[in-house]
């Protein structure tokens, strides 16, 4: 792979390098400091975005919120999804009344942002999806396990 750009403004934990393919698709990679590797491919970002913004689009209160429309040219896909309100609405829509709405609160600080986050990762337990070793901890961290939250997404 090709080293195109070099994203220095991640935490020294981890370091944000963008490549190329052999067929010249772009693809993300994250390198912890542990040395592990963790990458996807730009069209799986846009997908994700795409279904995203279609499938809520009507929803007024992620829109209050600024979480939708998402941005598909940049990473605003992980920032959207860090507060687990996302998550919540789209398990809604699989399927419905899952998520009680009235519970859902604008995350105003870092208990509500955990305890939203836990509602929805309960969400989805609830619908039959195995969640393991993900917790409030790492969807807040978003930008930095965005391996994660695609796996979350799939």
């Amino acid at each position: 792979m090709t080293k195109l750009t070099k994203d220095d403004s991640s935490p020294k934990k981890s370091q944000n390098v963008k490549t190329q393919d052999k067929s010249g698709k772009e693809i993300h990679e994250q390198i912890k400091e542990s040395g592990s590797k963790h990458s996807y491919a730009d069209e799986e970002k846009v997908c994700f975005v795409w279904v995203i913004n279609e499938t809520l689009k009507d929803d007024e209160f992620c829109k209050q919120l600024g979480l939708l429309p998402i941005n598909v040219e940049n990473e605003d896909l992980f920032e959207a999804c860090n507060n687990g309100i996302v998550f919540c609405k789209l398990v809604n829509k699989i399927q419905k009344d899952t998520v009680d709405e009235r519970m859902l609160k604008k995350p105003t600080d870092i208990f509500k942002t955990t305890e939203m986050i836990n509602l929805a990762l309960s969400a989805i337990w609830s619908i039959g999806i195995k969640v393991i070793s993900i917790d409030s901890s790492f969807i807040i961290k978003a930008t930095q396990n965005s391996h994660l939250i695609l796996g979350l997404l799939l």
